[in-house]
């Protein structure tokens, strides 16, 4: 954990820049199997153009339906705060 810097009580985690990553190239896939299939893809087809398992599909499918709010670029993490907030309005 990272020390809180400002009044809130909610300790600052990190999230990793590579689970954003993982989801931007997910997003990617997606997109142009929907444009060269003209269908949704299904995780099947998704996981074959990733390279990786359908349970890790599955994963970033369930981590994108939290909606996490947008990550800070100049610090590459989220705060458990951002999380939370987000998550509660």
């Amino acid at each position: 954990m990272h020390e809180n810097t400002d009044s809130s009580p909610w300790p600052t985690i990190r999230v990793p820049i590579h689970a954003v990553e993982s989801i931007k190239r997910y997003k990617e896939a997606e997109h142009n199997l929907l444009k060269d299939l003209k269908r949704p893809p299904t995780q099947k087809e998704l996981a074959e153009k990733l390279g990786i398992s359908m349970e890790k599909i599955a994963g970033l499918e369930d981590i994108m339906d939290t909606s996490l709010p947008p990550y800070d670029r100049a610090t590459d993490y989220l705060t458990l705060q951002e999380v939370l907030l987000k998550n509660s309005k």
